[in-house]
Order: structure tokens, then C-alpha cells, then sequence
């Protein structure tokens, strides 16, 4: 925590002075067909209590947590994390596909792959300092600190401990259900801590320590050069990780893929 009141959760430097701190990316609503007419919600589902937590007409944000000079520079690196995701602008040739089973590995071979990681590390990160129900379970304890440093440029990305996984399943689902998301999920793979999340046709799995399960190999972000995301082509498979792993109701997962 800052020592101070009002000083930047980020920098510890600067005044926490913007007053929009986007906790999901605004590109994540603006992409992705998640648009339902002059209907630009965010539908958020409550995998507990098996009802809607509501909607969001904007990506989520809060205010005063964070400075505008942060906020410049991580903003730079969404800008190309967007590009990964929607896989736009890509020269075809830097693309590789592969298959791993139900899944489809597209490899973009001219990326960076810690600057993905970095965005995606920064998404986990924002979370801790939101007080909104799609957040409430990330609670990062001493790991906090350590991706602060991380997005503070103070510590390399491989210090984080973290493992990084990316699933799109737009090709399945249904267009005007393309919205749905679940909140961050916590839970444990061979006993070790993990956070989840759905958003809007994307899946993020985040392991704090390696899990060590042979199925997720072939689909972790790794190296220094190129970053993938897994493109989920088979219903079975997608109906599994969005109720086991991704928190998101079986009824709701069945509307979402078969109807």
C-alpha cells in the first residue's frame, strides 16, 4: 500500500489523479461483437446465485486509484494486446496455427510475448483495488507487491511467478450471447492458486506457481519471442471449461453453445 493517502498504486510516486482507471480494458467492450444493437452492456453473471449481478454499460473503472502518467503507459501496452487478441493487422506468414487436440494454438510469432504478458499481468493486478462484485475474489496478498514492481519496470516479467493462459471461444458462441461474462474465480490446480475469468468470448487463466498439468503445456504463453492464444473449436470442450473452469453455470454454458 502507499504510504500516503491518495498517492498512485502503481508508482508510489505520483497523486492518484485519474479519474477513470479502467479495471478491464475499454478495447474488451469495443471488440469482439459484444454489442447487441444500441445495447452496449456487459452482461455479468452470478455463477453462485445463478442470477445476472447486472449489467455494465461501460468497462468497469475506479476512480483516483491510480496517476495519468501510469495510465499512458500501460495504456500503450493494451493498444497491442487488443491486436493479439482480435488478431488484427497481423501479417498472415507471422501466424502460426497448430493443433493441440479441441484446441487451435495461433502463435504470433513477431510479438513480444512479455509485453502480453504484461498486459495480462496488469488486468489481475487491477483487480486487487476494485471494490466491484465481478473482483471481489482476487485478493493477491504478497504477490501484490511483486506485480507492482513488475509493472513498475523495478523487476523482470519471470519474477512474477505467475503462468499465463488465453482461450477465445467467439467462433461458438452464440452472437447475441456474446456478452456474457463471469467474475474473477479463484480456485486451486494441483494445489496450487489460480484466478480465472470470462469476459465477453475470452477466457484468462492466470497460476500463481507452476500448476504442473501436462494438458496446459502446450497452451502456456512462453519464451521471450511470440505469444499465442488458444482458439477453442469443439462444443464439448468449450461446455467444460466454461462450468469447471471458468465459473460459468452449466444452463447458462448449454444457452451460450447449443441453442
Amino acid at each position: 500500500m502507499p504510504k500516503k493517502e491518495n498517492i498512485c498504486n502503481h508508482c508510489f510516486e505520483k497523486k492518484a489523479d485519474h479519474k477513470k482507471s479502467h479495471i478491464i480494458p475499454e478495447f474488451i467492450f469495443r471488440s469482439g461483437n459484444i454489442y447487441d444493437g444500441n445495447d452496449h452492456n456487459l452482461l455479468i453473471v452470478d455463477p453462485y446465485r445463478k442470477r445476472d449481478l447486472g449489467k455494465s454499460s461501460t468497462a468497469p473503472y475506479e476512480k483516483y486509484i491510480f496517476c495519468k502518467d501510469c495510465e499512458k503507459r500501460h495504456s500503450a501496452v493494451e493498444s497491442k494486446a487488443s491486436r493479439i487478441l482480435y488478431h488484427d493487422d497481423f501479417d498472415p506468414e507471422t501466424i502460426k496455427d497448430s493443433n493441440a487436440g479441441l484446441v487451435t494454438i495461433k502463435e504470433f510469432e513477431e510479438v513480444n510475448s512479455d509485453l502480453f504478458k504484461h498486459f495480462l499481468l496488469l488486468m489481475l493486478f487491477r483487480a486487487e483495488f476494485s471494490k466491484r462484485e465481478l473482483f471481489k475474489q482476487v485478493k493477491l496478498g504478497p504477490y501484490k507487491e511483486r506485480f507492482r514492481k513488475i509493472l513498475n519496470n523495478e523487476l523482470p516479467i519471470e519474477e512474477s511467478g505467475c503462468y499465463f493462459y488465453v482461450f477465445n471461444f467467439n467462433n461458438l458462441l452464440r452472437n447475441d450471447l456474446k456478452r456474457l461474462s463471469s467474475p474473477f474465480h479463484r480456485m486451486r490446480v494441483s494445489g496450487r492458486k489460480a484466478y480465472t475469468i470470462f469476459l465477453a468470448g475470452l477466457g484468462f487463466i492466470y497460476h500463481l506457481n507452476h500448476p504442473d498439468v501436462e494438458i496446459l503445456k502446450d497452451l502456456e504463453i512462453t519464451g521471450e519471442r511470440g505469444t499465442k492464444v488458444n482458439l477453442i473449436t469443439k462444443k464439448n470442450a468449450a461446455k467444460i471449461l466454461l462450468t469447471s473452469v471458468f465459473n460459468v453455470p452449466e444452463y447458462i454454458a448449454r444457452e451460450m453453445l447449443y441453442s
